[in-house]
């Protein structure tokens, strides 16, 4: 389960790539991003932005629909893969 800051850091990339049709902060972790107006190409947009903002790199196996269908699903890839995570998880 992620915290509290890297679900607030995934709504503020959403609401700045504008890939929805309903404000990102009204959603609920297991809302379905597709249903609020995901795109295919915005998916993308919202990857490349997410890469930025937590300083990862999405790995090939993580590039599908399913991945990146709710703010919860990120949120569990971002926390594998960011390297606070990683580090406060060996501690």
């Amino acid at each position: 389960m992620h915290n509290t800051e890297t679900t607030h850091r995934i709504h503020r990339v959403i609401a700045n790539t504008g890939s929805l049709l309903v404000d990102p902060a009204s959603l609920k972790l297991d809302d379905d991003l597709y249903a609020a107006g995901l795109k295919s190409l915005a998916a993308v947009h919202l990857m490349l932005a997410l890469e930025a903002e937590f300083g990862i790199e999405f790995p090939a196996s993580a590039l599908h629909r399913t991945a990146f269908s709710t703010i919860g699903r990120i949120g569990d890839m971002v926390e594998s893969l960011a390297p606070r995570a990683s580090a406060a998880a060996r501690n």
